[in-house]
């Protein structure tokens, strides 16, 4: 929730939630520190309600992430289970596929992607069963972005909120 408008009622904003996938590289420098290049997609919708002469609002939208992390990884294997965990940085492009109305007096502002620095930071295991060759692993991880929500370079929608974004994640990780 926020308040773009003084003394207006609080706007409140949703997310829907959205499969995705993301594509990384990553550069093992010493047997434990490494740094991690990430770029991502998915869908991300956003409600906004209580909007003033409006009221609800969809935004109809994806997002891309793009973010550098510094990785800590397990130097060793644990019965095929090698943990890791991630901090970084970068910034996610919010770009709007539609939205439906604007408040009276307001002109339509043209359409233009958001940027967002955001904070990352996550957890995971990279798993090594027999049955995968010796180069691949599959790797289960938990993600979280922080940064302010989008608010689409619209004014009116502008709640200056910090937000979580959740990202469990399973994959398949090659090693070269």
């Amino acid at each position: 929730t926020g308040q773009p408008i003084p003394d207006a009622p609080d706007i409140h904003q949703s997310a829907d939630p959205a499969l995705g996938f993301r594509i990384g590289a990553r550069h093992i420098f010493s047997p434990i520190f490494g740094l991690e290049l990430n770029l991502g997609y998915s869908r991300a919708t956003q409600h906004f309600t209580n909007v003033p002469s409006v009221g609800s609002v969809p935004v109809y939208s994806h997002s891309k992430p793009f973010t550098i992390d510094y990785v800590v990884s397990v130097p060793h294997t644990f019965f095929g289970i090698q943990p890791f965990a991630l901090a970084g940085a970068g910034l996610i492009s919010y770009n709007i596929s539609s939205y439906t109305a604007t408040p009276p007096g307001v002109p339509s502002l043209p359409v233009r992607p958001k940027k967002v620095p955001v904070f990352e930071y996550g957890l995971g295991a990279d798993f090594h069963p027999g049955i995968l060759p010796p180069f691949m692993a599959l790797r289960v991880q938990y993600r979280g972005l922080l940064g302010h929500a989008p608010d689409y370079l619209l004014p009116y929608l502008r709640t200056s909120n910090v937000i979580n974004i959740a990202e469990p994640q399973v994959g398949l990780a090659f090693k070269f």
